[in-house]
């Protein structure tokens, strides 16, 4: 990268004027951090997705297996499977 690709990471309350080194070490750590910043928010959204999908699961379980009706040809599936 060249000095003024590096200015882009550089935070906007940099006023004063650095070295070449300077400037590199200070881009690295403005994107180490965002890095960081958005791999947390990548980790929320996931956790937050396994949350909705396992609720989801969980709802359509219960509907499924236990709330709808199983009856077969008018019988309810209880009696049908005693005979």
């Amino acid at each position: 990268m060249n000095a003024t690709e590096m200015k882009e990471f550089l935070p906007e309350a940099t006023t004063k004027t650095y070295t070449l080194v300077e400037t590199c070490a200070l881009a690295e750590q403005q994107l180490e951090s965002r890095i960081i910043n958005k791999k947390q928010v990548l980790q929320h959204c996931m956790y937050l997705i396994e949350n909705c999908l396992y609720l989801l699961w969980s709802h359509l379980d219960y509907y499924m297996l236990r709330a709808i009706p199983r009856t077969k040809f008018g019988l309810s599936y209880a009696k049908s499977v005693s005979e």
